[in-house]
């Protein structure tokens, strides 16, 4: 097996999967697209939102769901 070939073997894989975001402010909500290592065991899950739903984007990224934060059109601020 070459080198590049065992890199790919090892990479993790990623759970995928929607969840809604609702604005506590506005009302405002929309189904964000997001992804997670697929490993339990991970000390870092690796949270992304792959796709934000339209007037909604990144106030603050962080490895955790729990402690990512989304901006809403309106100003308002909160946790994913």
């Amino acid at each position: 097996m070459g080198v590049h070939e065992c890199h790919i073997a090892h990479m993790a894989s990623r759970d995928r999967f929607e969840i809604v975001l609702t604005c506590k402010k506005c009302g405002f909500s929309g189904t964000a697209k997001v992804s997670e290592n697929d490993y339990p065991f991970m000390r870092h899950p690796g949270f992304e939102i792959d796709e934000f739903p339209e007037g909604m984007s990144l106030a603050k990224y962080a490895n955790h769901r729990k402690e990512t934060m989304i901006k809403c059109f309106c100003g308002e601020i909160f946790h994913a």
